[in-house]
């Protein structure tokens, strides 16, 4: 399948590694890399990310989300759509306290939202060109 560009919010640690900011790292959150594939692992749900720059913007600037622009870093990247007919977000590392798998539905899954099955980071994005641009 072809690969298209979209947006990701990663959060980066101390040591300068790239973590999903939809599923935090204690809660099985994938590592991302810059110019090499994550892959969505299976039995996970899809990988997310943005369609565009202004749904980022949307986000870091809904404080009602708890995002905030200095926890996070925007980058482009190469996508492969999921071949997973779904609207949610799962990892099997979030058991609920009755052991059931956690899942973010659809609403707590903010506007423009698109699920894939890699992701690729290539470059950073700065907030002054997210702020201008959209």
């Amino acid at each position: 399948m072809k690969k298209k560009i979209g947006y990701k919010l990663v959060k980066v640690s101390k040591s300068n590694r790239m973590f999903s900011c939809a599923i935090c790292r204690n809660l099985g959150g994938q590592e991302y890399f810059l110019n090499k594939p994550t892959r969505r692992i299976p039995g996970n749900g899809p990988l997310a990310l943005f369609r565009s720059l202004k749904y980022i913007k949307r986000v870091l600037d809904n404080s009602l989300i708890g995002f905030r622009w200095n926890d996070y870093e925007m980058r482009e990247c190469e996508y492969i759509p999921t071949k997973l007919k779904t609207k949610t977000l799962w990892n099997q590392k979030s058991l609920n306290y009755d052991g059931k798998m956690h899942i973010l539905h659809k609403l707590s899954i903010p506007g423009g939202t698109i699920f894939a099955d890699s992701v690729t980071l290539i470059k950073k994005i700065s907030q002054e060109k997210i702020l201008k641009d959209t």
